[in-house]
């Protein structure tokens, strides 16, 4: 892998990364005006048992950091604004930041809801073209989304070059890293400010003799291979700008969903089922979405007063409408019924997958069930995910929306 790598050198310009600033606190302050300019944490419930999963500038300032306690934060900050989040906001204007992206001559790879990456083509590899690319970035993401909703970004020859750049000049940002810059930028970063590297690393490169990032730049390829495998050869060509952590394009082995419900857990088994019913309208949009069926399905949930309980089916009849899914869920369940107690926190898991058109013999019922769950992704994708809602899911709002990190959320709502 080396020899062909550095066969080919890494160019300037060629990767971007946008990464949104404080966006769920950005976002509300964005939404309310008299939340700007003061401390803000946004939590899933204000409680002090509760955390803060993003701080505004203000807040940050002040020592507030994300997956903090309330209580903390409070005590760090008597004076912290702390709001509930409201993930369909978020992901709204997440949509709306794909939209300007998109119609940019770059390949995009979303990152998260917050953080994206853009491969800029070859043709478009220059300083003036770049420039006048993050020009328009900076001015459609102000003029459509609002003066406090800003973005940092970084340019580089990697994704994670490009990535250390955005994180380098917050918020607001824009730092470009060339490749004649890179032994002065790693001069200023500690080991455990680069993507990848933790406490867990950085003491063992601490071992090595690697004290710095600058070190680990310079340390040869044999050693870093000797030390850490060919973990250490992907440190070696990605700290000189070549692409080593490129996603390939493959379809997931599960497709599922979970959510915490505290601090109000399903008291009784109709209230589980009515929260795993909701759950189930984005399980089946993901299994539609990717032309799949599902042949298992497995529910676990965790109990408030502790331990767990988890039952598995296999080999169902390939399923992904929301119909069927509900049915194999309720089967699922009713050996609960005798055993339970208060749930806090439910995982529904599906797995076994077909292709759709690969199973002849589904009875056309199935079909039937298919073509109307299609229909309501439709419907919602038109006019917003709770267009169309199920009978459970008016009686009780029992199952808080959350949006999860580290993963795209191009495929959670059809109305995104």
């Amino acid at each position: 892998m080396l020899e062909k790598m550095l066969r080919q050198q890494p160019q300037d310009y060629r990767t971007l990364y946008i990464d949104m600033d404080s966006f769920f606190a950005s976002a509300e302050q964005q939404r309310r005006a008299e939340l700007r300019g003061k401390p803000v944490g946004v939590c899933p419930f204000v409680s002090d048992n509760g955390c803060i999963v993003a701080a505004s500038r203000e807040a940050k300032r002040m020592g507030v950091k994300t997956a903090m306690r309330v209580s903390e934060a409070r005590r760090r900050v008597p004076g912290i604004i702390l709001v509930r989040d409201t993930p369909q906001y978020y992901r709204a204007i997440h949509a709306e930041v794909l939209r300007i992206l998109e119609a940019t001559l770059c390949r995009l790879d979303v990152r998260g809801i917050d953080e994206m990456r853009l491969e800029i083509p070859s043709y478009m590899r220059t300083a003036s073209q770049v420039e006048e690319l993050i020009r328009y970035i900076k001015q459609s993401l102000r003029d459509r989304l609002g003066e406090v909703l800003t973005a940092s970004i970084g340019i580089g020859s990697n994704g994670w070059q490009a990535k250390q750049a955005a994180s380098f000049n917050k918020p607001d940002g824009l730092f470009v890293l060339r490749q004649s810059d890179l032994a002065e930028f790693y001069a200023q970063r500690k080991l455990i400010d680069c993507t990848g590297i933790r406490h867990r690393m950085s003491r063992r490169l601490y071992s090595m003799g690697i004290q710095s990032v600058l070190d680990l730049y310079h340390a040869p390829e044999p050693l870093l291979r000797k030390e850490l495998g060919i973990s250490g050869t992907k440190w070696y060509l990605r700290l000189r700008g070549f692409e080593v952590d490129q996603r390939p394009e493959t379809l997931k082995k599960s497709i599922g969903h979970q959510t915490t419900l505290m601090p109000r857990p399903a008291e009784t088994l109709a209230d589980l089922e009515g929260m795993l019913v909701k759950m189930l309208l984005k399980v089946g949009y993901r299994l539609r979405a990717t032309h799949r069926l599902a042949r298992g399905m497995m529910i676990s949930v965790r109990f408030i007063d502790g331990g767990g309980w988890s039952k598995a089916i296999r080999h169902m009849t390939p399923v992904a409408s929301h119909a069927g899914l509900v049915a194999e869920m309720e089967q699922l369940t009713k050996p609960l019924g005798s055993r339970y107690r208060p749930v806090k926190k439910a995982t529904i898991v599906t797995f076994d997958f077909v292709a759709e058109g690969q199973q002849s013999y589904l009875p056309l019922e199935s079909d039937r069930q298919l073509a109307l769950s299609r229909a309501l992704d439709e419907l919602r994708g038109r006019f917003g995910a709770r267009a169309v809602m199920t009978g459970s899911g008016v009686s009780r709002d029992i199952f808080p929306d959350r949006i999860g990190f580290g993963a795209p959320e191009r495929l959670l709502l059809p109305g995104d």
